[in-house]
């Protein structure tokens, strides 16, 4: 009889702690799902984000295509603009420049003409100024002759 009390009170304990595991197991087993359900519920508004950013960011990118065209239809007219004035200005220059450099010729004809005078009067005086020399040489000259 004492094996088989002792075989009960192996079956007792054995039965108690089974109960107490397996109400362990069913209270973690609710935790798990628990945890399972908000990772579910996270994953699921993480997904509705996600696609709600897409969205967004597809009009984003839609807009920006949009300004970017505008903003490049306007610089180009802006350049078309600036191109146009610059050409312009490069059109005034270039008769300014025509003018300054037809002065300058005018101006080189008569400093060429005046060096020319100048050049002509001094070869002119030069000559004049030896035979003045000769002259007064003979001059001399002939007063010692006499």
């Amino acid at each position: 009889m004492e094996t088989v009390m002792k075989a009960d009170i192996f079956f007792f304990v054995s039965t108690i702690s089974l109960v107490i595991f397996s109400i362990i197991a069913i209270i973690m087993a609710i935790y798990v799902i628990c945890i399972l359900k908000n990772i579910s519920n996270i994953t699921k508004t993480v997904k509705e984000e996600s696609e709600a950013i897409s969205e967004k960011l597809s009009e984003l990118r839609t807009s920006l295509g949009d300004e970017a065209k505008k903003l490049r239809q306007e610089m180009g007219d802006f350049s078309g603009k600036i191109k146009a004035e610059g050409e312009d200005i490069l059109g005034d220059v270039h008769l300014a420049h025509e003018a300054v450099k037809k002065e300058a010729n005018k101006l080189w004809e008569m400093f060429t003409f005046i060096t020319g005078f100048f050049t002509i009067s001094k070869i002119f005086s030069f000559f004049s100024s030896k035979r003045k020399v000769k002259n007064q040489s003979y001059g001399k000259a002939e007063k010692k002759r006499e």
